[in-house]
């Protein structure tokens, strides 16, 4: 009985060492897009196979310079990893549209309090703004693409 009691405290004790030792620190609060693509292999793969079509494009440059858009995300979640890079890659053809890359942790929270501030409750979240004033948001996926969505949410408040 105490050899099965020993082997069970010890194969617990490996265990534990193992799971602490993949543990890995989660980026909250506001980002560069820079860091972002520079230190998450998947968020940079993900910009780098991503391209726009001329329609596309032609839609993103027709954007006002009044559009900016927060983006909160996780690092740790599929749906930011597969949505956030496109977006980022797609605004790359008009440098006038203002963004925020917020990360999340787990619990869907920031140092300072942005998610929680804005109701954000699932990642990614996409906030756009005309003129600073909320006009839409994209949660998790879009319904078509981000490009059509957005410009959908752009040209309905225009």
């Amino acid at each position: 009985m105490k050899k099965i009691l020993l082997t069970l405290l010890t194969l617990t004790a490996l265990n534990s060492c193992v799971t602490t030792n993949q543990i890995t620190k989660i980026p909250v609060g506001k980002m560069q897009q820079v860091e972002l693509l520079n230190h998450y292999e998947i968020f940079s793969a993900g910009y780098k196979s991503y391209t726009l079509s001329v329609e596309q494009s032609n839609i993103v440059k027709a954007w006002p310079e009044n559009v900016s858009i927060d983006i909160y995300f996780g690092t740790w979640c599929h749906d930011s990893q597969r949505e956030v890079p496109k977006l980022l890659k797609a605004l790359q053809v008009n440098s006038k549209i203002k963004t925020t890359l917020i990360a999340l942790d787990g619990h869907k929270t920031d140092p300072l309090g942005l998610a929680k501030n804005n109701a954000v409750k699932f990642t990614p979240t996409f906030v756009i703004f005309i003129n600073n004033q909320e006009i839409g948001r994209i949660v998790e996926r879009p319904k078509v693409n981000l490009i059509a969505d957005i410009d959908e949410i752009i040209k309905l408040k225009q």
